[in-house]
């Protein structure tokens, strides 16, 4: 990471259906910049690594491992 890493529990789905599952302690990188054109819309809060821990930035294990 560049800058120090955030830790915080991911959630992934939607609380208030019913619907979601939760990972604590996931770590992420955090953004200090972000282009406009990926923020425009409404409903974009973020990007959720999915791949695996070998291709991911400093060897952080991805939210959908570590389930």
């Amino acid at each position: 990471f560049h800058d120090t890493p955030g830790v915080d529990t991911v959630t992934i789905g939607d609380p208030k259906n019913g619907g979601a599952f939760a990972i604590p302690k996931t770590t992420f990188g955090q953004a200090t910049y972000e282009n406009y054109l990926m923020v425009q819309g409404p409903a974009f809060d973020g990007i959720l690594g999915l791949a695996y821990t070998s291709l991911a930035v400093d060897g952080v294990t991805p939210p959908v491992v570590s389930f």
